[in-house]
């Protein structure tokens, strides 16, 4: 320090200046002291705040919207309030996320309160900690050239999971397009605790103390190929299939009338795209009166599932057919064209066209009887 405070009973506080009489050699640790990372408009984590005022001043009212967003942005895991005043503050309270804070974490500030706390940080650090391992997320980069099937592996500590233990994964296409992007089963219907299927695979090892996560088709980088243009309204006689109908439909194969007036292509490296020029490069001449259904599928030249391997099911798949859950899809719009042809079985004649307007008839119509017509004339005469 280049100062130093004397301080006398008989005397005044003065600042006296001190010349500097020996080098230290300041080590500082190695751990950082902010081991969170935290976004430029938050404090750092971890942190002792004191907030201090008089009564009324909105002292409860800012810790708790600063607890609610350190939780929602992912700072937080657990809430835990020593409080007397919680009860008869619950309304404030009643802000943070639903799944933030339990009962079994709200203490009055009274003796066994320190030892409650004790006991909750001791069981979460026997539960031990979750990090990335080092270089085990394939592909590395969007620019890659691999199959784009995302993997990646987490080490934890502790002994709390065996290799018996089970992981579920579930990506739900009513709350998102995540199966699309990350390359996973989707899940239809409302999300459900008894719902047991798995979008990607999970496997543990419990020797090494790692958990593998698989998806199971390639990823992409969106999940718009198009924008439709829609004219709600408008009576006609186009259809398109449920699931461009309604986002929550289970996607199945029933259809609606539509209303789409056109489609835009969105610029994108993840999709095949292609528009026919003539209306005929791709086309089916049907011979039958009445088609019940249309069933599509994708192939390569050789009349193999995409999406599956010559001998075996995908990387990470199960099964020998193409998937219908993943995010392998295409989208088309199919005309069709109604054409009639004679009928050679039976006699065919053009209907009689008067070869003589209306407006110039005379309204007597003539029929021929025995060569005479009905007022005993020659044909032919008027």
């Amino acid at each position: 320090m280049n100062s130093m405070m004397n301080v006398n009973k008989n005397e005044k506080m003065k600042m006296k200046n001190c010349n500097k009489t020996c080098d230290i050699n300041i080590i500082p640790p190695k751990k950082k002291a902010f081991q969170i990372d935290t976004a430029p408009d938050f404090f750092q984590l971890h942190t002792l705040c004191i907030a201090s005022g008089t009564r009324g001043q909105g002292k409860t009212t800012a810790v708790i919207n600063l607890v609610r967003e350190a939780y929602n942005r992912g700072y937080y895991d657990r809430v835990i309030v020593i409080t007397p005043t919680y009860h008869s503050n619950k309304e404030l309270w009643d802000i943070l996320p639903e799944d933030s804070l339990n009962d079994d974490d709200i203490f009055e500030p009274d003796i066994s309160c320190l030892k409650n706390t004790k006991e909750i940080i001791n069981a979460l650090q026997a539960l031990g900690t979750v990090s990335l391992k080092a270089n085990s997320i394939a592909p590395s980069s969007a620019t890659v050239s691999t199959d784009n099937i995302i993997e990646f592996i987490l080490e934890y500590t502790g002994s709390q999971l065996t290799a018996n233990a089970d992981f579920y994964v579930q990506m739900y296409s009513t709350e998102s397009d995540s199966y699309e992007l990350l390359g996973g089963d989707r899940i239809e219907g409302n999300v459900s605790d008894s719902n047991l299927s798995k979008s990607i695979n999970v496997s543990v090892n419990g020797s090494a103390k790692e958990i593998t996560f698989t998806c199971r088709y390639p990823a992409q980088r969106s999940t718009m190929p198009f924008v439709y243009i829609r004219a709600p309204g408008v009576l006609n006689t186009n259809l398109e299939t449920k699931g461009l109908k309604q986002f929550n439909d289970d996607h199945k194969s029933d259809v609606a009338h539509s209303d789409i007036l056109g489609r835009v292509v969105v610029a994108s490296q993840d999709y095949v795209q292609y528009t026919a020029q003539t209306g005929r490069e791709f086309f089916l001449d049907i011979h039958q009166k009445q088609l019940s259904y249309l069933r599509l599928k994708l192939t390569d030249s050789r009349n193999r599932p995409i999406g599956r391997n010559a001998v075996s099911n995908t990387a990470t798949g199960s099964g020998f057919e193409q998937s219908t859950l993943g995010n392998l899809n295409f989208s088309a719009v199919i005309r069709f064209d109604i054409v009639k042809s004679k009928n050679v079985a039976h006699l065919e004649t053009q209907h009689d066209v008067p070869n003589v307007p209306a407006r110039f008839s005379t309204g007597i119509v003539k029929q021929l009887r025995d060569g005479q017509d009905t007022f005993f004339k020659n044909p032919g005469l008027v």
